[in-house]
């Protein structure tokens, strides 16, 4: 991709790559004083300068050096552009065939949906960061999928919001090792719908951002979280609402996590471990066609994501 299009740096700056390294001096030998993160925005002061570095500005005051090809205009949009491929499976000791993966990236073609990537932030129950990039990537037969039902939703005034999609295979082995997380455990051993692409953690929202009541709060990983388990007659209505739609265009819903629904077609496709770091970005000027709906603030909220285990 080319950072900068047109040759010239406007007042505003993001960083396109996984991370980007941040220095006190413009000194590639340099130690960084601190790293930047994908999307992280900084405001232009100066350059680029004999080590193609620019002088940048942080939201927090700081201000320093990062190599030019790390930054992109923040006017752009920026995409996962990934290939049509053949994979063998990632999972240890596995027969799976060889099959090919389609994943796309949810915010190019469904910019209507809200994104929430719990593991790209630290509010999950590792409380680290696990995605290396803000990605939220699925098969296109997924997303073909959910697309319908984001337009069945929104016949009744409501949104999809995801929190979990592809999920790469050593981020599931990760959690496995997580306190609290012994459920995580049994994916190691054969993969999760989540590696093959073809899985969300989702809600519905509101048109003011506002989640509808379900079951427990999302990721609590308590019995609560079951659909079997006990509910008001107003959640579980919710939650048939939410899961005969997202039947009806072809997923199944998973029995011990409300949130979770694969695709029924998930057997298509491969268990993978790509990681989001080495994923090619690509930059474009075009606008998402229509904007996801507003989300509100965590606490506002009584169904956000869960604060990370003790």
């Amino acid at each position: 991709m080319t950072p900068i299009p047109t040759g010239q740096y406007p007042s505003s700056l993001k960083v396109w790559s996984a991370s980007a390294d941040f220095r006190s001096v413009s000194d590639p030998q340099a130690s960084p004083t601190s790293t930047l993160g994908y999307l992280t925005v900084v405001t232009y002061v100066s350059g680029p300068d004999g080590n193609n570095y620019l002088q940048v500005r942080t939201a927090d005051g700081r201000v320093g050096y990062i190599a030019t090809d790390r930054l992109v205009d923040a006017s752009l949009y920026l995409y996962a552009n990934i290939p049509v491929v053949t994979l063998s499976s990632s999972v240890p000791g596995s027969k799976d065939a060889p099959k090919a993966s389609t994943l796309v990236d949810v915010r190019r073609y469904a910019p209507g949906i809200s994104v929430d990537m719990v593991f790209a932030q630290t509010k999950n129950l590792t409380g680290r960061i696990l995605y290396k990039r803000d990605l939220c990537l699925l098969q296109q037969g997924t997303l073909d999928k959910l697309r319908n039902a984001q337009a069945m939703f929104q016949k009744s005034g409501y949104s999809i919001k995801i929190y979990d999609a592809y999920r790469p295979y050593s981020v599931t082995v990760e959690l496995a090792t997580s306190t609290g997380a012994a459920g995580y455990k049994s994916d190691v051993k054969s993969g999760t719908f989540h590696n093959r692409g073809s899985a969300v953690d989702m809600t519905i929202v509101d048109k003011h951002g506002n989640e509808i009541e379900m079951p427990s709060k999302i990721y609590s990983l308590s019995s609560d979280a079951s659909r079997g388990s006990p509910m008001s007659t107003q959640v579980r209505r919710n939650l048939d609402y939410v899961e005969s739609i997202m039947v009806a265009c072809g997923f199944s819903p998973y029995s011990l996590d409300w949130w979770q629904y694969n695709d029924s077609e998930s057997y298509k496709y491969p268990y993978m471990d790509l990681d989001f770091a080495t994923m090619d970005i690509i930059a474009v000027l075009d606008a998402p066609l229509t904007s996801p709906p507003p989300l509100v603030d965590e606490g506002s909220g009584h169904y956000f994501s869960v604060t990370p285990a003790a």
